[in-house]
């Protein structure tokens, strides 16, 4: 049965969205990353009804899952770790260096024809990529030890069930913890994930004018922090 409601709520959404896209101009307002596409609108005030202006707020697909941390774990798309000296949209950047450095080395590997100076550089820039990445996953661990679990659903549940005096404490209860994105973005039943990866180093995308080398310091850079 088909809800008349509903759609005419994703029509209009689907007008004020591409309105609070253009205003921001891409731009995610707590990360900075801007992108063309796959940029996504966070209702400030989680009412998805509301769809006033200053209500809704350009975000990066990272920056959104923070604000629905239950949905990210249930979705298996991020993890909860320890890593205090780095913060949160910082983390975010880091991420997606990971993700397109993997990215890049995979796509330049299976290349027809591919130069033996291309080939050390890809390997070179996914190892790099591979060590810090399970750096911070195992950040999960520190997590776990601190506050019993890792998994976003739990926190989830467990700052539903807390008082209101204790929730609005929440802050510092977390401070030092992070969400650590998976590489995973569930659109329904399909993992979007390497269309968006892919389309940040398409031509207009924020990583095509940045060469692999330059990938390779921002991980290097990560890792000695």
């Amino acid at each position: 049965m088909n809800d008349e409601s509903s759609e005419e709520a994703d029509a209009e959404f689907g007008l004020v969205r591409r309105k609070a896209l253009e205003r921001d101009d891409n731009t995610c307002q707590l990360c900075g990353f801007k992108s063309k596409k796959w940029q996504e609108v966070h209702h400030v005030n989680d009412d998805h009804s509301d769809n006033r202006p200053d209500n809704l707020l350009t975000v990066c697909s990272y920056c959104h899952m923070c604000q629905h941390i239950g949905l990210a774990g249930r979705n298996e798309e991020a993890v909860l770790i320890w890593l205090p000296e780095i913060p949160q949209g910082h983390l975010h950047h880091i991420v997606r260096a990971i993700q397109v450095s993997l990215r890049w080395a995979e796509t330049a590997t299976q290349a027809r024809q591919v130069k033996p100076d291309t080939l050390r550089s890809a390997q070179t820039i996914a190892d790099g990529a591979r060590k810090l990445q399970a750096e911070l996953r195992a950040r999960e661990d520190h997590a776990e030890a601190r506050l019993g679990t890792s998994d976003l659903l739990d926190l989830a549940n467990i700052m539903l069930a807390m008082p209101d005096d204790i929730y609005e404490r929440r802050g510092e209860m977390l401070h030092g913890f992070r969400m650590l994105p998976l590489g995973v973005r569930q659109n329904g039943n399909e993992n979007t994930m390497d269309k968006i990866v892919d389309s940040w180093m398409d031509p207009g995308g924020p990583f095509v004018s940045m060469k692999p080398q330059t990938w390779l310091g921002i991980l290097k850079s990560a890792m000695r922090e």
